[in-house]
């Protein structure tokens, strides 16, 4: 992605998460694409913190679970509750 257009395709997400610094979704949405376009740490961080306003979110907790499990870290992702066959090492 050139930087104009990911910067336009990420404004509108880290807008509502300014507007709602606490709403999950915002959060969780935002983790989603930014881990898209390849800001893993980033994205770890953003659901991380999605989780600590709301340690139940089904959505973070699956997308925490798919992150750590892309990155080889199945305990981890495992304590988190991915779906078993996400679990599937290679």
């Amino acid at each position: 992605w050139q930087q104009g257009l990911l910067a336009e395709a990420l404004d509108p997400m880290l807008h509502a998460v300014d507007l709602a610094p606490d709403d999950v979704d915002a959060i969780n949405n935002l983790g989603a694409a930014v881990d898209d376009y390849g800001f893993h740490s980033n994205a770890e961080r953003l659901y991380r913190r999605a989780l600590s306003i709301d340690p139940e979110h089904v959505e973070t907790l699956n997308n925490l679970g798919d992150h750590l499990c892309q990155r080889s870290r199945f305990e981890e992702a495992r304590r988190h509750g991915a779906h078993p066959t996400l679990l599937r090492q290679p």
